[in-house]
């Protein structure tokens, strides 16, 4: 995949300069010069978030590292094409082994939020349809919506910060970790749980969430977060007594 498509933002270049491996990407982010703290705020709106990321991905060897990162961006466009979300629309900011999306203001939450976790167990199946069971890709998917800022780095908010708080949190963690039968575990915001899957929208039913109390000591972090493993087709599921 092009730098470009990861960050389309990327600097071009000067003629004659040849690139090294990663200079196109790391340009999006680069420094040209100092702003003053004064500057204008860029606009804060209030969008929804979807941030990802890959169990154990540090225990892997480079070469399974960079077959992962393909396999997340791949499942994140399949999951984007699923709810009707153009990629290019979405603000997107990588991780490494996560991935933060900031879809349009706007949206029609109540539809694009289950296609989206629809569209993301999907591709999660279809990418692990051939894998050993130690060698399959598993995720934690946050969502949560509220004021976002693009910033010179990426993108701010007090509502990203909260979302990758839940995300890298023990109890979201542990979900996955506790149930070897599904690829992926979703955790939603109180507030968005309360917005979409307490009505039942779209088949968004609360049939499997459970409430988490979510206390991250050494980021001063306390929240609530909503958490469901989503189930793996059958022909997915792991043999009995298998160890990832």
């Amino acid at each position: 995949m092009a730098a470009a498509d990861l960050w389309p933002a990327a600097v071009p270049l000067a003629p004659g300069r040849a690139a090294a491996p990663g200079a196109r990407a790391l340009a999006a982010y680069e420094d040209f010069g100092p702003q003053a703290d004064g500057a204008e705020l860029p606009p804060g709106l209030r969008r929804l978030c979807l941030a990802v990321d890959i169990e154990k991905y540090s225990a892997r060897d480079n070469t399974d590292m960079i077959r992962l990162q393909r396999v997340l961006l791949r499942t994140l466009r399949a999951a984007c094409a699923r709810a009707g979300i153009v990629w290019d629309s979405c603000g997107r900011q990588a991780q490494g082994d996560g991935y933060l999306l900031v879809f349009e203001p706007g949206i029609d939450e109540t539809r694009v939020v289950p296609d989206l976790l629809d569209g993301l167990a999907s591709a999660l199946a279809d990418a692990n349809a051939a894998a050993s069971y130690p060698q399959r890709v598993r995720m934690r998917a946050g969502l949560h919506q509220g004021i976002v800022h693009e910033a010179d780095s990426g993108y701010a908010g007090s509502a990203v910060v909260a979302l990758f708080r839940v995300l890298d949190s023990g109890p979201v963690r542990r979900a996955l970790a506790a149930d070897p039968s599904t690829h992926l575990v979703a955790a939603f915001s109180d507030g968005l749980y309360q917005d979409l899957v307490s009505h039942g929208y779209n088949g968004l039913a609360a049939t499997g969430f459970r409430r988490a109390e979510i206390h991250v000591a050494a980021k001063s972090f306390t929240g609530v977060a909503w958490i469901r493993a989503l189930p793996a087709p059958l022909d997915q599921a792991p043999a009995p007594g298998a160890e990832g």
